[in-house]
């Protein structure tokens, strides 16, 4: 891969009510594959955190959008890691 993907829309994930109550802030790594168009065609938490945190995370990181990895200048898809943060204000 010449250049990698790279983050052009996204926000934060929103918090879950039972993390916020119990006062969790936690990191959730994410695998995730960005098609050759920038979109995220694919995701998955690599470990469980646990107060709805992983699907927060997956539900906001399917809508982020890309510029795609290019090889070659031609854009393709690929898998890589994501680190989605939660943390309380």
């Amino acid at each position: 891969m010449d250049t990698p993907a790279r983050l052009l829309v996204g926000s934060s994930a929103s918090y879950t009510r039972e993390a916020e109550a119990a006062g969790i802030e936690a990191d959730v790594p994410l695998e995730i594959v960005v098609d050759s168009a920038g979109s995220v065609i694919g995701a998955r938490a690599l470990s469980h955190v646990g107060y709805g945190l992983d699907d927060a995370a997956l539900r906001s990181v399917r809508g982020y959008r890309f510029s795609p990895a290019r090889r070659e200048s031609k854009p393709v898809t690929v898998r890589m890691r994501w680190l989605m943060r939660f943390q309380l204000r």
